[in-house]
């Protein structure tokens, strides 16, 4: 690969270009004559930006016109701030179908678009955004998007192709090679014209009905009726700056609209190699071998025919009405009543744009046969975007856009920005060290090279494998060899990438090396805005709070704060604003460890662990709450009610669960004023919620709260109390009404029963225990109660004290008595086992009955209950599971070293690991956007349908109150309140 920035020679040699391509080349000079300078660039890409400044400095214009969003242009005062530093972003939000859509504009230091507004400012130009307004566009989703996608340059078969013969890798690696390792101060005629040719090759492959559908068309329409609005009122020079997949289009519709390059002799398949008057002028040199010709055919000229019925009228004369400004021969723009600036009017019906030379090869005049399909794509195209033209557009209306701080990492291609710039980080190092002006910039470059390598080393100082000086001096040296097999003048990008991989790669070293070249390369600068610059209250409320509990939000940078919560007041405000920001999804903290009281998961741990960072999509998604409410706590309420209002729905009526989880998730936020407000709502619901998960579920949150009410600054206490009192009657209530269910129910009954003792014995209420003890005793004595829900009444009964042991034995012969029915006793243990498993090792008649029974078992009998055994002795852990083979195998003779148990021994070590491990799991799973899938799949676990203890099993508590200091799981005793199997933990 030799170092050869023209494209232009690189497209041509050996075939010439494209005939629309020659063409627009021709029409491009021709615009220039008439004050009209076009800037293709494409976006973020630092050599299009210098090229823009050089060309704003040369030409001095009256006005400097940006591809953007017309609406922007109240903010450009706000953009050209000295306070205003680089990266920024302009966002914009409008309400649609799917609700409010937002919309990123980004700029940053190497933006082409930022140097236009500087430069042009410097210059004395005036400044204005031309696209047309973004809530038009075809851009509109969910999430925030970004305007100015780039898919059609990686797609491209002509750019993939010379990629290929260029040996680059893709359109990326291609475009650096071309432009961007141009020695900076070239001239800025040629990258504008090479980069017309990079936007024009994809653009020649698109259909105009895909055009058309991606919304390009409508945008290129909105474009040129600025750019001649502009043009008819302005004395001086106008610079366009707009993408270069844009630009052919444009330069065709305006050379017509502006009647350009009537008399200008080309050859479609010719690239004209002598500047016209007042052009700037091209790079000298020979042609290549195989180049395009020199000279245009002789004979040859250029002409727009258009076509309609009856005969072809030649070039339109002059429009006497067109008012003052620089015109090319027969311009026929004019002013009309409707407007300044308007657009002329339609031409004749069935009429259609044809551009294409006379003479040899020429288009052919009417009846004569079709013309190519270059110039038949070309002819739709401008059809296309005149037809827009002639439609009168609506007064833009005004939308709420702000200008908010960006950072560099959303601004790489590989964070899923369509328009974004590969490596960012890498990208802003060499602009600095090239904008200092220390040293030449070929020199700039290699300096960035090897303080990219050391700034990679300085990542990864941390690790265990460090990388030492001797592989920083080795990679320094490989990519400066690199850089000179493939002829850049200084290492690029990808020059430095395989160095550093090649030097620096150590097997598990790879993830390390990894983080540390993202860090690097992707960049974490955050840019800044001048003090009082307008923002949305909510914006500047979060700020405020983050500032006041001295969190660090003055970068992008991703920080881990630990929080205890019982000793520190201000630990516990930060926790709650953590919590805030989590449920509004602002993206802005993400906690990792400590006690969820929502959940009621973990509540013995002491301390929380979050990962904070303020990015611009933080910023974006408050903005996007403006919808629900201009302060935090407002649009907290709102997502609280109408969250309540989508549970309440799902459950079909009055839900005491979705209450308890709005009264929960208000204290947990700090809404304390919600939290009674709630409260009063749960009462009213209490009566008319049959659904005894439900209000089981309600009666452990609220029981939650009460034990964190010292974390989460709750008063009142005595109210919690009060509605939980309330609740255990209607319990009772709902489960007297479950004694008879189907065995697929009986699990769900059982683990309510095993809810509300648990609950009745933490909350030590006697009254509430008498109730409580009454049902239990009524399913024991119901002779229609169902086999699970009334083996589990007797367990329970036992454990409390309340039931003789030798009953509970009886009551299992009873139920594997001939007469019964085959699946009763099996049930009868299954809700023994489920409720309290402890009384099989403990009650010596019980172990007896049980192995009786299934003794007397027939073969077949025991082959159809073997499933309900095996669900009941499944309950069992594993040392218990082990126990109970010893205790089989010794009472049937056989030799205990017949038994080969498996044991698994977990040391605290291993319980860190993976306590380590769940930690990165989860922070993935947050970064791939799976987080909401993941606490769904975990309340969805956290049924009462789960085991031993309701919120106990896997790990997640449905139940505040069941966490990791409940009492652990010993020995139990008659008449001890133990409770085994009903939520304590090992």
């Amino acid at each position: 690969m030799t170092n050869a920035p023209s494209l232009a020679g690189r497209a041509g040699a050996g075939r010439p270009f494209p005939g629309r391509l020659a063409r627009a080349f021709d029409l491009v000079d021709g615009l220039s004559e008439v004050g009209v300078w076009f800037a293709p660039v494409r976006h973020h890409s630092p050599a299009c930006a210098r090229a823009v400044g050089a060309a704003i400095d040369e030409l001095a214009p009256a006005a400097v016109l940006i591809e953007g969003p017309a609406e922007y242009d109240h903010l450009i005062p706000a953009l050209l701030d000295q306070g205003t530093v680089p990266p920024v972003a302009i966002l914009s939000q409008h309400p649609s179908a799917e609700g409010t859509t937002s919309s990123l504009y980004p700029l940053a230091d190497f933006s082409p678009e930022w140097m236009a507004l500087r430069r042009g400012a410097a210059a004395g130009s005036r400044l204005a955004f031309i696209d047309r307004d973004w809530d038009r566009s075809e851009f509109a989703s969910d999430a925030a998007v970004r305007l100015s996608g780039e898919r059609h340059y990686h797609v491209s078969a002509a750019l993939t192709a010379l990629a290929a013969r260029e040996h680059c890798r893709d359109a990326d690696e291609l475009w650096e090679h071309l432009f961007e390792l141009r020695p900076p101060g070239g001239p800025w005629a040629d990258l504008f014209r090479d980069a017309l040719a990079w936007g024009a090759l994809p653009r020649l492959e698109q259909p105009v009905e895909a055009l058309i559908a991606e919304g390009s068309i409508d945008r290129e329409a909105a474009m040129a009726r600025h750019i001649a609005a502009w043009r008819q009122r302005t004395e001086g020079a106008l610079v366009v700056v707009t993408g270069a997949f844009h630009t052919i289009a444009l330069v065709e519709v305006l050379a017509t609209e502006l009647g350009v390059g009537w008399d200008r002799p080309v050859h479609l398949d010719a690239l004209p190699a002598t500047p016209r008057a007042g052009a700037p002028a091209r790079r000298p040199g020979p042609p290549e071998p195989g180049a395009i010709p020199e000279a245009p055919t002789p004979g040859a000229t250029s002409k727009i025919v258009c076509l309609g019925p009856g005969a072809v009228p030649g070039p339109p004369e002059p429009s006497p009405t067109s008012d003052t400004g620089p015109r090319g021969p027969g311009a026929t723009h004019q002013a009309d009543p409707s407007g300044p600036g308007a657009m002329p009017e339609a031409p004749a019906t069935g009429a259609s744009l044809m551009i294409g030379p006379s003479g040899p090869g020429a288009m052919p005049e009417a009846g004569s046969p079709r013309p190519g399909p270059a110039l038949e794509a070309a002819a739709a195209e401008v059809a296309a975007i005149q037809e827009r033209l002639r439609q009168r557009s609506p007064a833009p209306a005004e939308r709420p856009s702000w200008l908010i701080r960006y950072d560099l990492t959303a601004l790489n291609s590989l964070s899923g920005y369509g328009a974004g710039i590969r490596s960012p980080g890498y990208h802003q190092r060499l602009w600095d060290s090239q904008a200092r002006g220390e040293q030449d910039p070929a020199a700039a470059g290699r300096q960035n090279a090897i303080d990219c390598l050391i700034a990679v080393a300085h990542q990864t100082q941390d690790s265990n494998h460090q990388i030492s000086i001797a592989e920083v001096s080795a990679a320094a040296v490989h990519c400066a060899r690199l850089a000179e097999l493939r002829g850049h003048p200084y290492p690029s990008r990808l020059d430095l990438l395989d160095a550093a991989l090649a030097c620096f790669a150590k097997g598990d070293f790879d993830a390390v090396l990894r983080d540390g070249i993202g860090q690097v390369f992707g960049g974490n600068k955050l840019g800044q805005l001048p003090p009082g610059t307008a923002a949305p209250p909510i914006v500047a409320e979060a700020r405020e709070r983050a500032r006041g509990l001295k969190l660090n939000i003055v970068d992008s940078t991703s920080r881990t704060v630990d929080l205890d919560l019982r000793r520190s007041a201000s630990a516990r405000r930060r926790s709650r604003f953590f919590w805030l920001m989590s449920y509004l999804d602002t993206g802005f903290a993400t906690r990792l460890v400590g006690p969820d009281f929502l959940t009621g998961r973990a509540l013995g741990r002491l301390r929380e662990r979050w990962r904070y960072a303020w990015t611009p999509l933080v910023e974006a998604s408050l903005i996007g709450l403006l919808e629900e409410g201009s302060s935090l706590e407002e649009a907290g309420r709102r997502r609280l009610a109408r969250s309540l209002e989508e549970n309440e729905a799902a459950a079909g009526g009055g839900s005491a669960a979705a209450v308890a989880q709005a009264v929960a998730q208000a204290a947990l936020i700090g809404l304390h004023d919600e939290v009674w407000r709630y409260g009063a709502v749960l009462e009213s619901v209490i009566d008319a919620d049959s659904d005894v998960t439900s209000v089981l579920s309600a009666a452990w949150r609220l029981l939650g709260l009460m034990r964190a009410r010292e974390v989460l600054d709750l008063t009142g206490i005595d109210r919690l109390a009060d509605l939980i009192t309330r609740l255990a009657p209607q319990l009772v209530y709902l489960l007297g009404g479950l004694h008879a269910v189907d065995a697929s129910g009986e699990e769900a009954v059982v683990q309510a029963l095993i809810g509300m003792v648990e609950l009745t014995g933490r909350l030590g209420d006697p009254g509430v225990t008498a109730l409580v003890d009454q049902a239990l005793a009524g399913l024991r004595s119901d002779p229609d109660a169902s086999a699970g829900p009334l083996g589990a009444a007797v367990a329970l009964g036992v454990v409390q004290g309340s039931v003789p042991q030798d009953l509970l034995a009886t009551r299992f012969a009873v139920a594997f008595a001939p007469g019964a029915a085959l699946d009763f006793g099996p049930r009868f243990l299954n809700g023994v086992l489920q409720a309290a498993p402890d009384l099989l090792f403990h009650t010596a008649e019980l172990f007896d009955a049980v192995d009786a029974a299934v003794r007397r078992l027939e073969p077949d009998d025991f082959l159809a209950v073997l499933p309900q055994l095996r669900r009941g002795f499944g309950r069992l852990r594993p040392f218990e599971t082990a126990r109970l083979a010893e205790r089989v195998a010794r009472d049937s003779g056989l030799p205990a070293a017949s038994l080969t148990p498996v044991w698994t021994r977990l040391t605290s070590a291993d319980l860190a690991f993976g306590q380590e491990v769940e930690v990165e799991l989860r922070a993935s799973l947050s970064r791939d956007c799976l987080a909401g899938w993941l606490d769904q799949a975990a309340s969805g676990n956290a049924g009462l349908d789960r085991g031993r203890a309701p919120g106990n099993e896997g790990g997640v508590d449905e139940y505040p109150g069941l966490g990791e200091d409940a009492e652990p799981r010993g020995n139990c005793k008659p008449g001890e309140d133990s409770a085994r199997g009903r939520g304590e933990t090992p």
